[in-house]
C-alpha cells in the first residue's frame, strides 16, 4: 500500500533524538500503513548505529551535502506520499499530529500547507534561564502564520506546492524554512494553523545550544543578502540595547519560573543580541563561512 503520509526528519550527530522521534511516531492514532518515516542522515558518514532499530514503515537515507535543507530535499524527492509532514530530531509529536494535520487538508479546500502548534518546554520540571529564554523567543509557530511563514519543526504541506514553489534552499543552516515559506506566499499557497497538531520541542538549555542557534540565524541573514554587500555587514543596532517588549514577555509567559530565573533569561535575550553581531562581524569582516553549529 502507498502511504498517504510522508514524515521527514533530518538529523546531524543525533540519533538519541530521532530515536525518541521513532518512538513517539509509533503510537500516532492512525495505521502506520498510512505513513512513511524517512530519516534523512545529514552525518559525515553513511553508517548507522547499530542500536537505532527502525519499524517496516521507516527508512534511512543519506545527504552528505552539509544543511538540514539539503538532507530534506533528499528525503522529498524519494517520498511517496501526498501530505509530507516535517519535524525535527528529538522532537515528540503528539498522539494525534499526523490525524488532525491531514483531516485539516481533507477537510479545507485548497488547504496546501498547514503550521501545528510548537510546545517548547524543558525536559524535566524545572526551568532554568536558557529554557525560559528558549521558550519566549523561538518556534511561535501560531504568531508565524500570521505572517505567512512556518518553521519545519511542526510543517505539513502538499507535494503539489513543491512543483509549483520548488525545494528548499540548501546553501544555508537556519531560515530556510522561512525562505521557502515567503515563496509560496508569492505563489498564492495558503497556510493555515492546526492547534490540534502538536510537536513537543525540548527547548534549549544552555549557553552552547542558543548561541548556536542565534549564529546559525545570523548566518541566514548574511547568505540572504548575498547582493547587498554592504548592509549584509552590518550588525543590527536593535541589539545594542535591551528589548523592552522581550523582557515583557519573559516576565509574563513562563509564570511558574521563579523571579530569579526570569531575571536570567532577560540577562541572556540580551546577551543572544551581542552573539548575532559578532557573528555579522565575524562573517563581512573577516571573510569566514557561515556554520551550522
Amino acid at each position: 500500500m502507498i502511504p498517504i503520509i510522508s514524515v521527514i526528519i533530518p538529523t546531524f550527530e543525533d540519533w538519541p533524538g530521532v530515536k525518541s522521534s521513532l518512538a513517539a511516531l509509533a503510537f500516532q492514532d492512525i495505521d502506520a500503513s498510512r505513513y512513511e518515516i524517512i530519516i534523512a542522515n545529514n552525518n559525515r558518514e553513511k553508517t548507522l548505529p547499530e542500536n537505532i532499530g527502525s519499524a517496516s514503515n521507516v527508512r534511512f537515507i543519506w545527504e552528505p551535502k552539509p544543511g538540514s535543507y539539503a538532507a530534506r530535499n533528499t528525503a522529498i524527492k524519494v517520498a511517496r506520499g501526498e501530505f509530507i509532514f516535517f519535524t525535527d530530531s528529538g522532537c515528540l509529536p503528539s498522539k494525534r499530529w499526523l490525524s488532525a494535520g491531514l483531516a485539516r487538508f481533507l477537510s479545507e479546500e485548497g488547504c496546501e500547507r498547514v503550521a501545528g502548534r510548537i510546545a517548547v518546554s524543558p525536559e524535566g520540571t524545572t526551568w532554568n534561564g536558557w529554557n525560559v529564554y528558549d521558550h519566549v523567543t523561538n518556534l511561535r509557530q501560531d504568531e508565524y502564520v500570521k505572517r505567512g511563514h512556518a518553521v519545519t519543526a511542526n510543517l505539513a504541506v502538499r507535494r503539489s506546492a513543491f512543483e509549483h514553489v520548488g525545494l528548499f534552499r540548501d546553501d544555508r543552516f537556519s531560515g530556510g524554512d522561512f525562505e521557502w515559506n515567503r515563496r509560496a506566499n508569492k505563489e498564492n499557497i495558503p497556510i493555515v494553523f492546526e492547534e490540534e497538531m502538536v510537536v513537543w520541542h525540548p527547548a534549549r538549555k544552555s549557553y552552547l545550544e542558543c548561541a548556536a542557534k542565534i549564529r546559525r540565524i545570523a548566518g541566514a541573514r548574511f547568505t540572504e543578502k548575498c547582493n547587498q554587500p554592504v548592509l549584509k555587514r552590518i550588525p543590527r543596532l536593535k541589539y545594542l540595547i535591551p528589548s523592552i517588549r522581550k523582557f515583557r514577555k519573559i516576565w509574563r509567559e513562563v509564570p511558574e519560573a521563579p523571579a530569579r530565573v526570569r531575571f536570567l533569561a532577560m540577562l541572556y535575550d540580551y546577551q543572544m543580541g551581542w552573539v548575532y553581531n559578532a557573528e555579522i562581524v565575524r562573517l563581512g569582516f573577516f571573510g569566514k563561512k557561515p556554520s551550522r553549529s
